[in-house]
């Protein structure tokens, strides 16, 4: 229950960033923005789904998506 509550919170963030939050590139389909804090727990939960990563080598816990994110927005 705090997990879904977190995310919900998270969720909110979220939504208030993207609207304040400018795209760095932007085609027909796609925008390209920097990490927020409240991609976290999504990104937590595609690098967990099997089919979503099918291809690579093994899933990704929450603390190895939280370093991914980390090195991402330091670079």
């Amino acid at each position: 229950m705090v997990i879904l509550w977190q995310y919900l919170l998270l969720l909110k963030e979220r939504k208030s960033n993207l609207v304040q939050q400018e795209y760095i590139f932007k085609s027909e389909r796609l925008g390209f923005r920097n990490w927020l804090n409240s991609d976290l727990y999504p990104m937590t939960e595609l690098n967990n789904d099997i089919q979503v990563m099918e291809f690579f080598p093994n899933l990704q816990s929450y603390k190895e998506t939280q370093e991914f994110i980390e090195i991402i927005q330091k670079s």
